[in-house]
């Protein structure tokens, strides 16, 4: 009884012994560590900060599931913490991509660098005038959607959306050709990416029916809940035919925001159980995709060693290579052997849109420029070493902390349209999380690409039903005015 003051604090005493023991205890850990595993000290202390704000924010009755706090966070926790003791621990640094010590000295590092971009991605989205905006923005939106008019748009963006598949795949060969090559899939799509644009209608058609399911203020249930089931398989057969395995879990985290903010608040069982699925998919997919390569080295698809822990945990963390592994890379080549880019990487977005064929002098994508330049490799697809990395390459560690700070006060933006109870606010924050978890992977070019070519479609669709609403209440309202005037001349 003798630990809190009258006040009901703790003792100064008390709090400085617990710090004492704490810094003691993290000294004791560091020195007795070797160099090849001192990374694994930082990595437990930067879990346990983690999970310390998580369990602060439970307690305080704020913690959300899905607030762009806990999926930075989150993210980062995986792409650093986690993926440091697999690598030590599982992989012993078996990828030999630098001497042991210095690998082990760069991770330190890069763990280090993790705690100062979270700070800076916390501060961006708490800065006061971000807060006092997100206030007056925030509230119940009246915003409303003609009920008519929407499952025309839903058919409309579907049939387009459609016909750019079918286009695509005529053009690479067929349906079964296109499955039976997934390894090939970057080549086979070289030059059509306009046609992969029109097939994300599909998805974000399914993302605005569910939207406007959602704040009808009825239940989701009947034949209208058959029907966007229908399309949902719809749309998840096709992006999974497609070959990219996180083009389809960013369909489905999308339809879980949309439920999440305008139907009930999902939990930490439901993530639980999410993420274990989604784990599990990208190992089976990733496999078989990694079977279809025109190649005697290919893997055999076996579903049983597929699915074993080793398996599942190298696909998820070290998935060719991780984005920790890319960013000590980095870290050991930029500036000394490979110059600064000087924000270029955030102007290349201007670019990405634009045909190669019409711009051959067009640089390439962030993701492959770490592929080229880092690893030394020319073959198809790229690769990511978060947004960290990203910072890094353009202006050191001083572009980590800009550059996480900046998408903290993103954040906070989209943030506030999840305050909002109409269907287009809904579907902009589900399409900015998922702007936001693609920001947080690294390439903000091709993110934000993807998220525009998602955006004006939006915009011009929520135009359209929000004038069609606005011009039926205004005929009703019309009605209603002349039958009140001919009564009053009755």
């Amino acid at each position: 009884m003798g630990v809190r003051s009258a006040s009901g604090h703790a003792k100064p005493s008390l709090v400085l012994a617990g710090l004492v023991f704490g810094l003691a205890s993290v000294g004791y850990a560091v020195s007795a560590a070797t160099t090849r595993t001192e990374p694994l000290v930082w990595a437990t202390l930067l879990l346990l900060v983690y999970l310390a704000l998580f369990v602060y924010a439970f307690a305080q009755g704020t913690f959300d599931l899905l607030s762009p706090p806990t999926v930075v966070l989150g993210l980062i926790a995986v792409q650093f913490p986690l993926q440091a003791f697999f690598t030590v621990l599982v992989d012993h640094y078996q990828a030999n991509l630098l001497p042991l010590d210095r690998w082990a000295h760069l991770l330190d590092v890069a763990l280090a660098s993790s705690v100062v971009a979270s700070a800076a991605f916390l501060i961006g989205y708490f800065l006061p005038l971000a807060g006092r905006r997100t206030a007056q923005a925030g509230g119940s939106g009246s915003s409303r959607w003609a009920g008519d008019r929407v499952g025309v748009v839903v058919c409309v963006l579907t049939a387009l959306g459609l016909m750019s598949y079918l286009r695509f795949m005529q053009d690479v060969g067929g349906i079964s050709f296109f499955i039976h090559n997934l390894q090939a899939r970057v080549v086979l799509a070289t030059g059509r990416h306009d046609l992969l644009a029109g097939v994300s209608l599909i998805p974000l058609a399914s993302v605005i029916w569910l939207a406007y399911l959602a704040t009808r203020g009825e239940r989701l249930r009947g034949r209208a809940l058959l029907w966007f089931v229908v399309h949902g398989a719809l749309t998840s057969l096709v992006l999974f035919s497609l070959g990219g395995r996180s083009n389809l879990i960013e369909y489905w985290v999308t339809l879980i925001v949309i439920f999440h903010y305008g139907v009930r608040r999902l939990g930490i069982r439901f993530a639980a159980v999410f993420l274990v699925g989604a784990v599990a998919f990208l190992a089976v997919a990733g496999w078989y995709r990694a079977s279809t390569a025109a190649s005697s080295n290919a893997p055999l698809f076996e579903p049983g060693h597929v699915l074993s822990p080793r398996s599942v945990a190298n696909e998820f963390f070290n998935y060719d290579i991780s984005p920790l592994d890319v960013y000590v890379l980095a870290l050991d080549r930029v500036p000394t052997d490979i110059p600064f880019r000087m924000g270029r990487t955030i102007t290349d977005a201007v670019y990405a849109p634009i045909p190669r064929s019409a711009l051959p002098s067009k640089p390439p994508v962030l993701t492959a420029w770490y592929k080229l330049r880092l690893l030394d490799r020319s073959d198809p697809g790229g690769v990511r070493a978060s947004a960290l990395g990203e910072g890094y390459v353009n202006f050191g560690f001083i572009g980590v902390v800009a550059l996480l700070l900046a998408y903290g006060v993103l954040a906070r933006v989209f943030a506030r349209f999840s305050t909002r109870r109409d269907p287009f606010a809904l579907v902009v924050y589900a399409l900015g999380a998922q702007y936001l978890i693609q920001l947080t992977i690294g390439a903000f070019d091709e993110s934000t690409v993807n998220f525009s070519e998602r955006l004006l479609p939006l915009v011009v669709v929520a135009r359209f039903l929000n004038w069609s609403h606005a011009r039926s209440a205004t005929v009703e309202a019309a009605q209603a005015g002349g039958a009140a005037h001919g009564k009053a001349y009755a």
